[in-house]
């Protein structure tokens, strides 16, 4: 899984912007975030994930164009990923992955 430096965080003031901190002094070339590439938000893992949604890139075509396509699977994956909740794999890091606000909605 996700593996973190002891003294790397992220960390926010307002709970919208996170930027990464480092607690104490970490000698350079340290690895302080490593992200596995199945734990990647992608659009392209979301249309391997769940398929391609006809109806919707037809209508998402018609009001917004092609270029939306990427936009909108993002988002697909995101919203499955709030619905599982706790048993989502993404749900401890949900505070940087996205507004953590999501994850109260039942």
């Amino acid at each position: 899984g996700v593996q973190q430096h002891e003294g790397f965080s992220l960390t926010s003031y307002d709970g919208y912007d996170f930027f990464a901190m480092a607690g104490t002094d970490i000698p350079s070339g340290t690895c302080v975030l490593y992200v596995p590439a199945n734990m990647y938000l992608t659009s392209y893992g979301s249309v391997e994930e769940f398929g391609r949604v006809e109806g919707a890139e037809n209508l998402i075509k018609s009001l917004a164009g092609e270029e939306q396509f990427a936009l909108f699977y993002l988002f697909l994956k995101v919203l499955v990923e709030v619905e599982r909740g706790q048993d989502s794999p993404w749900y401890h890091w949900r505070e940087f992955v996205w507004m953590g606000s999501f994850w109260s909605v039942h």
